[in-house]
């Protein structure tokens, strides 16, 4: 069983380390070095500092719109400074191991706040599900707003996306309706294991309790408004760096486009399996700015470098702060 689950490990890395390589066998096809090397060179001259507030802002709503959906569920409020470091310590997890931040982010704030871990986890699960909505919502109104363009850049090659695409609306499908029927096949399970193993149903009841509170706020009109608002705010954070590296690559592109870039990439990080959805977000990127808007595949490539690489970097050097901050202060 031992040498079955180090497999399993070890066929995941090779399925990331391959799409890795793949993707930056693609994004690198057409390239011009020295183009491409130029526009990098010329990108870091500029203020890049200046999406640095922006992007740590949408850090921060994140943090914010986890810390309301905890206290819809435990009726109190874990410290915003706690949320936050526990979602930039998953976000530098998630830069190196794929997905593993979605169960280290609740870990460290349940050993910080003293809550139960399954609540937290709940409280991941209800906020990844408002991301996912949301990618399915831009989505649509891309397909509506820009078939021509979307049609083209599918039969052009990309037309597996497509595919992804429809996987990920058929498990979000099937995420809603699992946290919607909780309390049955919670209650299901609980039944089974009093039946079967009667020393596991009683943390089994305390587990499917503590979720069923983690999604509590689903029934919460007003505070889904706040959830929905908090989640607009943040998804035109995650927009205006991308508007703004226009003017720093001296792209002739507006706030539309902008838009496009934010829903193909959007997608190719929600399916990628690499570690920050590095190489398929390049490709993703660089396509969408070659094929809809005929910009040159080396300034396309640097446009998708200079966007993965800051959101990266941060994450990375945040997170490490944020560890360090949490291992020096006491918990509460």
């Amino acid at each position: 069983m031992l040498l079955s689950e180090q497999w399993r490990r070890w066929l995941r890395w090779g399925v990331s380390v391959g799409v890795l390589l793949l993707s930056l066998l693609l994004a690198l096809r057409l390239v011009e070095w020295e183009a491409f090397l130029g526009a990098l060179r010329y990108a870091a001259q500029e203020r890049l500092w200046w999406f640095v507030p922006v992007i740590v802002a949408a850090h921060l709503v994140r943090a914010w719109r986890w810390q309301l959906l905890i206290e819809a569920a435990l009726g109190r409020r874990p410290h915003l400074g706690n949320a936050f470091a526990a979602v930039m310590i998953g976000y530098a997890v998630n830069a190196i191991v794929p997905r593993a931040g979605e169960l280290i982010r609740p870990y460290v704030l349940s050993r910080r706040e003293m809550m139960p871990l399954a609540t937290l986890v709940s409280g991941v699960i209800v906020e990844r599900l408002l991301d996912a909505v949301t990618v399915v919502l831009l989505l649509v109104i891309g397909l509506a707003a820009f078939t021509e363009e979307l049609f083209a850049a599918m039969t052009g090659g990309a037309g597996s996306a497509a595919v992804g695409v429809a996987v990920g609306v058929a498990l979000l499908g099937a995420t809603v309706v699992l946290l919607a029927r909780i309390r049955q096949w919670g209650g299901w399970i609980v039944r089974l294991l009093a039946r079967w193993r009667p020393r596991w149903s009683h943390h089994g009841q305390q587990i499917l309790e503590e979720l069923r509170a983690g999604v509590s706020v689903l029934g919460e009109p007003w505070r889904s408004g706040v959830l929905v608002l908090l989640t607009a705010v943040l998804w035109v954070l995650y927009w205006v760096p991308l508007y703004g590296l226009f003017w720093v690559f001296e792209l002739p592109l507006g706030p539309v486009e902008a838009f496009q870039v934010l829903v193909v990439s959007s997608v190719a990080i929600a399916l990628a399996p690499t570690p920050s959805a590095a190489g398929v977000y390049h490709v993703a990127v660089q396509l969408t700015l070659m094929e809809f808007f005929a910009v040159a595949p080396a300034r396309a490539l640097a446009y998708a470098t200079v966007a993965h690489g800051l959101n990266t970097l941060i994450m990375l050097v945040l997170g490490g702060l944020c560890w360090l901050w949490q291992q020096r202060r006491p918990q509460r």
